[in-house]
């Protein structure tokens, strides 16, 4: 922000204490399916008995390869910390940068070349690899909706918000493309609060309505209804943020506003954007949430949030679940969350060195919060400071926070929560997983050391917050800083690995997808398909990330994400009657579709996702198999092979033509599914099959017992697999 200064007024005023394709009726299915494996990567699944704490269907949307850390500059440059927040590998960063009411004093005149500078700083910060979050803000006096608010606090008046429109149109087409590449667009900072608590020049939205039940949120709705179009017609890949709202305190009877003796009024602007149908004009909710020191090594709180350093941890947490309770109170899917201002605050700490630990530990346990509640980014505010809250001291050099941000970044980048860990009296933690790594992160509730003996024995390696290495044992010291436990694991033996799997639901369309080859809850949960629809997975876009799609009477209909909505890709191939597959035929990393053509035993493969003449096409089997497809012998052509139902033997080719297959063996009972992947991450599919709503999968494409068994769906559903989370 390019001024902090009146921050202290509005925690005053406001009491933020400093101690403290289709949806459609179904008909029944035939229960035959193929599904594949495709190219999508290979996962390590959760440990056998362990289950993921929130479906990403209520999260509202799936994890992005992007990580949550980010930090803001005042300037994007390197006297503002941009070389040391490079090489921190920062992915985020959040620029309060652009002022309507400078580039357009008078309506109608637009001086871009008011914004010189941020051209040059969004060109270095792009050059960095740093995605930035584009603040918009500042009323003109021309289009203030409350006379006296000043040119840059306030709402915009009714009918100025085409105005308003119009100049955001211009602005996402000038930044949306290199070399700035803004993608996420932020509308006002903190609207919700009231103008009257300001002067003139403020950094803050003030869309705030004391005289409103809501808020005024439901206003700032209008202003997203008018705005949204234009954004995405000059850019439709840009991500619209609800401008990051302070959320005071919690407005629920009894809770925080309760309990510190706020007003509740101001905790109902998201409500009111709700009420006023403003959930299809945002992608993202910016929210920020702060802690406050108490004076005490390692302990904090936000009593507004009833949030503590010894029960629930930052305040990110509450907030971020209070948000989503809202979406979910409201019927509104799909939206990402981004805490946009996040630190440990303390007025009077300069140079305070229990401070700066427990700012350090604060760090590690903020970003591992905040990838607990799956948010799409956490900023720290700021790089330079604000109530002592500095990554870098004022020349530049680092504090403990900055080491602790750095060692975060390159423990945890891409890295999604398996379980919150509450196996340990007086410990709290999270488990995560990256690729084929668990990473534990652990630290004391309660101010005394505690003896955690991990599972899987001695741990591979253990770090503090600061990344300094700390001997392996079967039992670790936890203490107030946190530690990073990497956990002893080997694909295959001590846990699951590689592609997972998940089911389609014949009778209603439902898709249940699992990021663990474990029984528990699914991950993703959509309708995509009607009954009688066939089930397929794949890689469609060569991101990595297998998705969704459905064959229907000789057409594919295939989305390039696992959320609900229209097919990315419509187009016919076969014949109705024909089996669905996917692979990577010809190795480009793409996934591609085929059918088998079940009345004559003949495979058809196209390289292309599209209609047109099979670029392959090739006989195998009896009629009456059930076509399947991986990399049998891991060179990364994926070709095909049949499962017979009639007594479970699997015929397994490894090239696509007709011939004898290369691996036969009995596999299976009749009337059993067959499912591949890549179960164990070793680069080779292997073979599976689904049975009154148990998996059996087997590691090898040998004879014996299954390596991974465990319980999914109902009886009748279809099996898929895929690598739903791109995560290796």
């Amino acid at each position: 922000m390019s001024s902090r200064s009146t921050r202290i007024m509005i925690v005053i005023l406001l009491g933020v204490l400093l101690f403290s394709p289709f949806l459609g009726r179904s008909n029944a299915a035939s229960a035959s399916s193929l599904i594949l494996s495709g190219k999508a990567g290979h996962k390590m699944a959760a440990r056998p008995g362990q289950q993921i704490t929130k479906t990403l269907s209520e999260m509202g949307a799936a994890p992005v390869l992007q990580t949550v850390f980010g930090a803001e500059m005042a300037q994007l440059t390197p006297a503002g910390g941009l070389t040391q927040m490079a090489a921190a590998n920062t992915t985020w960063s959040r620029r309060n940068g652009v002022l309507w009411s400078v580039v357009e004093p008078t309506e109608g005149v637009r001086n871009w070349g008011a914004l010189a500078s941020l051209d040059a700083e969004l060109q270095a910060a792009s050059a960095n690899g740093i995605q930035v979050i584009l603040i918009v803000r500042s009323t003109p006096d021309w289009a203030r909706k409350i006379a006296g608010s000043g040119s840059t606090c306030g709402p915009v008046r009714a009918d100025k918000l085409a105005s308003f429109a119009g100049f955001m149109n211009e602005l996402v087409a000038r930044y949306s493309v290199a070399p700035y590449n803004v993608k996420y667009w932020e509308l006002w900072n903190e609207p919700d609060i009231d103008p009257s608590y300001f002067a003139a020049d403020s950094v803050y939205g003030c869309w705030g309505d004391n005289a409103d039940p809501y808020y005024g949120g439901g206003y700032y709705a209008d202003m997203l209804k008018a705005a949204y179009p234009q954004i995405k017609a000059a850019d439709a890949q840009a991500q619209v943020l609800l401008g990051g709202l302070l959320m005071d305190c919690d407005p629920r009877p009894g809770a925080g506003c309760a309990a510190v003796g706020n007003s509740p009024i101001p905790g109902k602007f998201l409500e009111g954007i709700l009420l006023n149908g403003g959930g299809p004009y945002f992608d993202g909710v910016s929210f920020h949430a702060y802690d406050f020191y108490l004076n005490q090594l390692g302990q904090y709180s936000n009593p507004n949030w009833q949030s503590a350093w010894n029960t629930t941890g930052p305040s990110v947490t509450a907030k971020a679940q209070f948000i989503q309770s809202k979406l979910s109170q409201y019927g509104v899917s799909g939206k990402f969350l981004m805490n946009t201002e996040t630190a440990l605050l303390c007025t009077l700490c300069s140079n305070d060195a229990d401070f700066e630990t427990t700012k350090a530990s604060y760090v590690a346990q903020s970003y591992a919060a905040a990838i607990s509640q799956w948010l799409r980014a956490n900023i720290w505010f700021s790089v330079l400071g604000w109530n002592n809250s500095a990554l870098l001291n004022s020349n530049l050099t680092p504090r403990p926070a900055y080491t602790a941000f750095q060692f975060a970044r390159s423990e945890l980048q891409n890295a999604f929560v398996l379980r919150d860990v509450t196996d340990y009296a007086g410990v709290k933690g999270y488990e995560f997983q990256l690729g084929t790594r668990h990473i534990m992160v652990l630290w004391s509730l309660d101010g005394a050391s505690h003896s955690v003996a991990p599972p899987f024995g001695t741990p591979l390696a253990v770090w503090d917050a600061l990344g300094n290495s700390v001997t392996p044992s079967p039992s670790i010291s936890v203490g107030l800083t946190p530690l990073y436990i990497e956990l002893n694991i080997t694909c295959g033996v001590t846990i699951s690995c590689g592609v997972t799997t998940g089911v389609f639901r014949p009778s209603n369309g439902l898709l249940y997808l699992k990021n663990a080859n474990t029984a528990g809850y699914a991950d993703v949960a959509i309708n995509y398909g009607l009954g009688g629809d066939y089930p397929v997975a794949g890689d469609w876009d060569g991101n990595g990330t297998a998705t969704i799609g459905i064959y229907r009477n000789g057409s594919f209909y295939l989305r390039n994400s696992n959320t609900l909505g229209f097919a990315d890709l419509v187009f016919a191939f076969g014949t109705p009657g024909d089996q669905p597959i996917a692979g990577d035929w010809n190795n480009d990393g793409t996934d591609t579709i085929g059918v088998f053509r079940t009345s004559t035993g003949e495979f058809l493969l196209r390289n292309t996702n599209d209609s047109g003449p099979a670029d392959m096409s090739f006989y195998l089997g009896n009629v009456g198999d059930v076509g399947i497809a991986g990399d049998w012998d891991g060179n990364g052509f994926d070709t095909t092979g049949v499962f017979r139902p009639s007594n479970g033997i699997i015929f397994l080719k490894n090239t696509n033509t007709t011939g004898f297959a290369e691996i036969a063996l009995n596999y299976g009972l009749g009337g059993d599914k067959p499912i591949t992947g890549d179960w164990d991450g070793d680069g080779i599919d292997t073979i599976g099959v689904y049975r009154n709503a148990q998996f059996y999968l087997r590691n090898s494409n040998t004879i014996g017992f299954a390596d991974l068994v465990f319980a999914l769906g109902n009886p009748g559903d279809m099996p898929i697999s895929g690598n739903w989370d791109a995560l290796p």
